[in-house]
């Protein structure tokens, strides 16, 4: 019996320890990937006239903040962020429940649109997923903050930094000014507290408007592409039409997505074990097929692990 409740430790043991590097290892990876899907979506709506879009030059413009929209549908991607400092370059998913920070800096939902007037705040984990807030302590005043949309480019400079208890929802209350304000967990590896990082809307760079003449052509915001009117020699002004429901649906990552990456881990992790099992048949005597039977146990266990691991973190705490 003692013996038999060791081996069942043990083994729990082993699979507890497991859970560590998926949790910080394989879910930044499952997270890069969705990141760089996303990116690629975000680009077609974002619109080309915004100078230095992807770049972090910061925006020069008036710090006029945009007009309020209607909040977009959760699961949608809204947006860039960048935080030079940190050397953060992420896509905003609309909510902050669970599978959206798995996915990315989240929008708190009913809080202020980037840009305009309010108190837009964003959430994001801290040592998983990612991690987009990991280094957000190392911010100080006046350290630089970019948030991207269809609006335009938008300038943040950091006010203020402090911790709170999880229960205070008072960051999160509407403000009289265009403010930003970037919550994570606090310490690292804990949710504790949170860590709130406070910003005021120091620049904006809107969309470029062009107006020339018959058959030249005018950049459409929203394709990139040219529009062409001939024969015309009125003024034709551009503007900015994206709406909420353009805008790009975030998508977890799929099974064809994943599938490089779960087989590159069998691939790891049936190697381990088979120099295990190898260094034990050599030391200890056995039949040459025990080991092509457990490297044929890997390939099963390994993705099995990793299924059962997501269903693990779905019921985990979301501030970590």
């Amino acid at each position: 019996m003692l013996n038999r409740t060791g081996k069942f430790l043990i083994g729990l043991g082993i699979l507890t320890a497991l859970f560590i590097p998926y949790e910080l290892v394989y879910t930044n990876h499952l997270e890069a990937v969705t990141q760089s899907n996303a990116k690629t979506q975000i680009e077609k709506v974002l619109p080309k006239t915004i100078p230095d879009i992807y770049s972090t030059r910061l925006p020069t413009g008036p710090a006029t903040p945009v007009p309020s929209r209607p909040q977009p549908p959760v699961n949608s991607w809204i947006g860039l962020i960048q935080i030079p400092k940190i050397n953060l370059s992420m896509t905003i998913i609309q909510g902050t429940n669970s599978p959206q920070l798995r996915l990315g800096p989240g929008h708190y939902v009913n809080t202020a649109t980037p840009g305009s007037n309010g108190n837009a705040a964003i959430a994001g984990h801290r040592t998983t997923w990612g991690h987009p807030f990991r280094f957000l302590d190392h911010l100080v005043v006046d350290d630089p903050i970019i948030i991207t949309t269809t609006q335009g480019r938008f300038l943040y400079r950091v006010v203020d930094t402090h911790v709170v208890p999880p229960s205070d929802l008072g960051v999160l209350a509407p403000s009289a000014t265009p403010i930003l304000t970037l919550t994570t967990c606090n310490p690292p590896y804990s949710a504790i507290t949170r860590l709130v990082v406070v910003a005021r809307l120091a620049a904006v760079d809107r969309p470029k408007t062009s107006a020339k003449g018959p058959g030249v052509p005018v950049i459409n915001p929203n394709t990139g592409k040219p529009i062409i009117k001939k024969g015309s020699a009125t003024t034709t002004k551009v503007t900015t039409t994206t709406t909420p429901d353009m805008l790009p649906k975030a998508q977890h990552v799929s099974a064809k997505q994943s599938w490089g990456s779960t087989w590159g881990v069998t691939f790891l992790f049936g190697a381990l074990i088979w120099f295990a099992w190898w260094v034990f048949v050599r030391l200890k005597g056995g039949p040459w097929w025990s080991t092509l039977a457990m490297i044929g146990i890997a390939a099963l266990t390994v993705p099995l692990l990793l299924i059962f691991y997501g269903a693990v973190t779905m019921i985990l705490p979301a501030g970590y």
